[in-house]
């Protein structure tokens, strides 16, 4: 487990979601994580004309990592293993080694694929918890605050 994630969700999101509530801390650390992939994007496409539309089109499917992330560290107790475990498994099936090579699909097309996936689970578990991700009793503001 990467002690990015860890600290990104044991502290960071825990930090925030005291402050601003769930569904503000799954935004603001999406912010973090998403800019923590700009330099990755340049060295793989050599453009920052690129990074920067690819950095654009997985906005909101990094948003939706940070809000299924959120939902289960608070669902499972505020634990920063399952958020780990999360990061790790997504990342193994979007790895050109990974799901792409055993299903035969290009990478771009896992991405979009999985894209999808996620920013659909996320907007299904917002709704759903409305916006509380799982997060127990009154701490930090309501979604109205």
């Amino acid at each position: 487990m990467s002690l990015r994630r860890s600290a990104g969700t044991g502290f960071v999101l825990a930090w925030f979601q005291d402050r601003h509530g769930p569904l503000r801390a799954a935004l603001l650390t999406t912010v973090f994580f998403w800019l923590f992939h700009v330099p990755s994007f340049y060295v793989e496409t050599r453009s920052w004309a690129t990074a920067a539309l690819a950095l654009g089109i997985f906005l909101l499917p990094h948003l939706g990592s940070r809000v299924i992330t959120g939902w289960l560290y608070n669902s499972a107790g505020s634990s920063v293993l399952i958020a780990g475990l999360f990061h790790s498994m997504h990342n193994d099936i979007v790895n050109s080694t990974g799901l792409a090579a055993a299903v035969s699909l290009p990478q771009f097309e896992v991405l979009v694929i999985m894209a999808g996936i996620v920013v659909l689970a996320a907007a299904v578990i917002a709704v759903a918890t409305r916006g509380r991700l799982g997060l127990k009793g009154s701490s930090g503001p309501s979604l109205a605050t």
